[in-house]
C-alpha cells in the first residue's frame, strides 16, 4: 500500500509519511474490528512504528537543535496520541514500549534546560492534563517530567491561555494535522 522506506530519512519525509497514512485511515468505512483489519493488512500499524523509529534516529543523529528538538515534539506527540486515541482512528499501533520510555527520557533531559521552547511547553501543557497518559513515564525516574506535569492544571484538555498560530502546524506530520483539527482558541 504505501512506501515504507526512503533513502534518506527527515523530518519532511517522514511528515509526508505520516500525512499518507492519516489520510488513508480517514478514509476507511465501516465498522471499527473492520478498520482495524485493513490498518493491519495495509501495514499503517507497522508502518507508524517505523516512523516512530525513525524519529529516534533523526534526533539521534542530528546536531542541529532545531531538528532535533522537531523530531522529540512528533516523537512526545505520537507517544501521547497513541495511547489517546484509538488506534481505528489514529492509525497508531502499538509502539515499542523501549522507545517510548528513550522518548521520555530525553524529554526530561530537554526539561532540565533553562530554556524550554514555548511551542513544547504550549503543548505538553495540554498533554500533561491527560493525567494518566503522561504521569506513568515521569515518577520517579524522571524527575524532571513529573515535576512539569505536577505543575499544570490538572482539567482534562487544559489548554494555555494563549492561541498558537495554526499556519506553524503545516507539514508537521499527524502532530500538525491534530493540532490544527483542534483548532483550539481559547478566547
Amino acid at each position: 500500500m504505501m512506501q515504507l522506506s526512503s533513502s534518506q530519512t527527515t523530518l519532511a519525509t517522514l511528515a509526508a509519511r505520516e500525512h499518507a497514512l492519516c489520510t488513508y485511515t480517514a478514509s476507511l468505512r465501516g465498522t471499527l474490528e473492520a478498520k482495524m483489519q485493513q490498518l493491519e493488512e495495509a501495514g499503517v500499524f507497522a508502518a507508524y512504528d517505523e516512523i516512530y523509529t525513525e524519529y529516534l534516529v533523526v534526533y539521534q543523529a542530528t546536531a542541529e537543535v532545531a531538528e532535533k528538538l522537531e523530531a522529540l515534539k512528533r516523537l512526545v506527540f505520537l507517544s501521547w496520541y497513541g495511547l489517546l486515541e484509538p488506534s481505528f482512528i489514529s492509525g497508531i499501533g502499538a509502539m515499542s514500549e523501549a522507545g517510548i520510555r528513550t522518548t521520555y527520557v530525553w524529554l526530561d533531559e530537554y526539561l532540565r534546560r533553562p530554556e524550554l521552547d514555548a511551542e513544547l511547553h504550549w503543548m505538553l501543557s495540554f498533554y500533561a492534563s491527560w493525567e494518566y497518559l503522561l504521569p506513568p513515564f515521569s515518577e520517579p525516574q524522571l524527575p524532571a517530567l513529573a515535576a512539569f506535569v505536577a505543575g499544570v492544571a490538572p482539567t482534562v484538555g487544559h489548554v494555555p491561555a494563549h492561541p498558537w498560530p495554526w499556519p506553524a502546524m503545516d507539514n508537521r506530520g499527524q502532530m500538525g494535522h491534530y493540532w490544527q483539527s483542534i483548532r483550539y482558541e481559547p478566547f
